[in-house]
């Protein structure tokens, strides 16, 4: 039973993937195949062609191609628990692998920045979902491999890591970080 559709994304010529589900019951990500007329379930969680049992799992967090257009990656947010997944589809095989699980990452464009000379996606994150620790982690989009922490700033049981801001050149990210969101100070990474 699906009543709303979120983040369609045409992968190619033939192949449309969006999730389907219903606000607050949860969410899958399927592909429709155009050339043969085909919906199949290719988010993993679950049989890939109807009924689909079980019932989608996750809510939705936001969704994006790679810039070479061989993986489409997504956060997905358990229902049962307040912990991401970050997931991705390759494209050539349409296999599902983690890129990182499970973890508490911002949801606004500050928690992120991208390299415009390559396919590097920085961006804040805690790996512990129940400790908010937010370390500063670099995923190569073009791969599909897990993402790598790059810091280790964080001490204690609260860090937030905050406005991340690439030079021109993409050689220093500076980070507004600290023990509370209303104390922080500025950091400088070099990669």
């Amino acid at each position: 039973d699906i009543s709303q559709l979120a983040n369609l994304v045409w992968a190619g010529a033939d192949n449309l993937l969006f999730m389907a589900g219903r606000p607050g019951m949860g969410y899958d990500l399927f592909r429709w195949q155009t050339s043969v007329g085909i919906v199949s379930r290719v988010g993993g969680h679950g049989a890939n062609t109807p009924p689909y049992a079980p019932e989608p799992a996750f809510d939705p967090r936001g969704a994006w191609l790679s810039p070479n257009g061989a993986y489409f990656y997504w956060i997905e947010e358990a229902m049962s628990q307040n912990a991401r997944l970050m997931r991705a589809l390759d494209l050539s095989t349409f296999q599902v692998s983690n890129v990182m699980s499970p973890f508490q990452m911002g949801s606004t464009a500050e928690d992120t920045a991208i390299c415009k000379f390559d396919s590097v996606l920085f961006f804040s994150a805690a790996k512990d979902a129940l400790v908010r620790v937010e370390e500063i982690w670099s995923l190569d989009q073009n791969s599909g491999k897990a993402a790598q922490v790059i810091s280790s700033l964080g001490s204690g049981n609260s860090w937030y890591s905050r406005d991340l801001t690439l030079s021109a050149d993409c050689s220093t990210l500076s980070i507004s970080a600290g023990q509370s969101v209303d104390k922080t100070h500025l950091w400088r990474l070099d990669l």
